[in-house]
């Protein structure tokens, strides 16, 4: 091939086809148009880890600012074959980038058991509105032992951003925060904030997160931008990634109805970190003093999500039975005790359904006894409660 100055070429679009693993290639670009006679066509992945692939396409592709029903469109079709994606499936997948485009939450179980809840915001930006940058939040567990839940915020950055210093500036329910850099910006930049339970219900109320960006008008000329993600569909995941965070921390994170409140928030975190014999398996144990041969309630076990609805059935069994009385479980209607650091604490305002455990004693008995329990929550978390009961 001999070189010249310039070659000259040109690109045809009409017939073209890009399939498979093709798609993924191209969902990678940060501005994308289909011609209207191209064709896009999917089918499922192979090897033994289909569904860890899967898994990390998802991810990739919401970071993209796709949805990821886009692989679980492709997982039904068998890898010797595929389908032609419609255009209403490519809008609906946000494939083509037009106008403003956004991602339904997406909960990601990594390989080494990370657990992330993520959404992606694809914008026109530039001058004439024909460039596309996506923007992504994130929350995780915090690696903070004061705080449960890390917010996290990146952002893809033409070139002429990339010279100036960025402040994002986070509206988080009521709260005005500036997040830290995570990242030393490139060609996108990352922030973060560690979140305060309330922060996080607020935002959840309000219906977004709002996040502002700043650049230096000395550098660069871009006006401050405002993007909006929707929290709608957030309060149903937040279950279980709290319930995660809690689990590393040693705290699941359920109603502390059951256990006195006289020990701060540090010191149950510390409990529980050494109580804890396996993920989900908490050990825990409470003192009572109650009347002789009186029927009286020693614990009220519930699991709220942060709307303050039912999480799901909690169940009780006795394990362990008293020697010198008797004890019961019954389904009740009382008020929580959730801890103030905890994102259901405003529950506690209010009477919720739950399982209730009452003890009573054997006629004119006093001294010591005991009883333990076994409380399964929703979630795959359990514990083991021991109750030394002072009888007087």
């Amino acid at each position: 091939m001999q070189s010249k100055r310039e070659h000259k070429a040109r690109l045809y679009f009409s017939g073209a086809r890009c399939a498979s693993g093709c798609v993924y290639a191209m969902v990678g670009a940060s501005t994308r148009h289909v011609d209207p006679g191209a064709e896009l066509r999917i089918n499922s992945n192979t090897g033994r880890e289909v569904e860890k692939t899967n898994t990390s396409l998802r991810r990739y592709v919401v970071a993209m600012g796709v949805d990821p029903a886009l692989v679980d469109a492709a997982a039904k079709i068998p890898s010797r074959s595929s389908r032609r994606l419609s255009r209403g499936e490519m809008e609906r997948f946000g494939i083509e980038t037009r106008g403003v485009y956004e991602t339904p939450w997406f909960a990601y179980h990594g390989p080494a058991g990370e657990f992330l809840l993520l959404k992606s915001v694809t914008y026109p930006t530039g001058d004439t509105g024909d460039e596309y940058r996506t923007r992504t939040v994130g929350l995780a567990c915090s690696p903070s032992p004061s705080s449960s839940i890390r917010f996290m915020y990146q952002q893809e950055l033409t070139a002429k951003e990339s010279r100036s210093p960025l402040i994002i500036r986070a509206k988080i329910g009521d709260s005005l925060i500036d997040l830290s850099t995570l990242k030393p910006p490139k060609d996108s930049v990352e922030k973060f904030s560690d979140l305060e339970p309330r922060q996080l219900q607020s935002a959840i109320e309000t219906g977004s997160f709002e996040i502002t960006e700043v650049f230096n008008p000395s550098i660069i000329k871009t006006p401050s931008r405002v993007v909006r993600f929707s929290t709608l569909g957030l309060s149903a995941n937040i279950v279980a990634l709290e319930s995660k965070c809690a689990s590393k921390r040693g705290s699941p994170g359920l109603s502390w109805s059951a256990f006195p409140q006289d020990k701060s928030p540090e010191q149950r975190r510390e409990e529980g970190s050494r109580i804890m014999t396996a993920e989900g398996l908490r050990k825990e144990q409470a003192t009572r003093v109650v009347a002789s041969n009186k029927n009286q309630r020693i614990g009220f076990f519930t699991y709220l999500t942060p709307d303050c609805d039912s999480g799901g059935e909690v169940e009780v069994r006795i394990t362990k039975k008293p020697e010198h009385g008797t004890a019961e479980t019954t389904t009740a209607t009382n008020f929580p005790n959730y801890p103030k650091e905890n994102i259901r604490a405003r529950c506690n305002e209010h009477k919720v359904r739950g399982v209730e455990i009452n003890y009573k004693s054997a006629e004119k008995y006093v001294g010591s006894d005991e009883l333990e329990l076994l409380v399964l929550f929703p979630g795959g978390f359990a514990w083991e409660v021991h109750y030394d009961i002072s009888v007087r």
